[in-house]
């Protein structure tokens, strides 16, 4: 199976799950802005009350810091814990 079929077969799974998230829980603005790696949008949610600590309160269990690290975009790494992430949360 090449890369490509791979890929084309997840991606139900993967809209499946961002449309849920975001008719479920409409304010993820962080989350988005982790998922693209957008630090200069983090730094702003983060000035603005966003929390970058509390995970989204579904199955998926997950951070802003998590998506990024997982996303391996090192600015938005950054920029989160200079906001207080909390590194040490572990999925349950």
């Amino acid at each position: 199976m090449s890369r490509s079929q791979s890929d084309t077969r997840s991606f139900p799974t993967i809209l499946w799950i961002s449309l849920y998230i975001f008719f479920c829980y409409p304010d993820l603005s962080l989350h988005q802005a982790a998922t693209s790696g957008d630090a200069e949008s983090i730094r702003l949610l983060t000035a603005d009350g966003f929390s970058p600590v509390d995970p989204v309160a579904d199955y998926l269990r997950t951070t802003p810091l998590l998506i990024a690290a997982e996303q391996r975009h090192v600015e938005a790494l950054t920029a989160l814990l200079d906001a207080g992430a909390d590194i040490n949360y572990v999925r349950e």
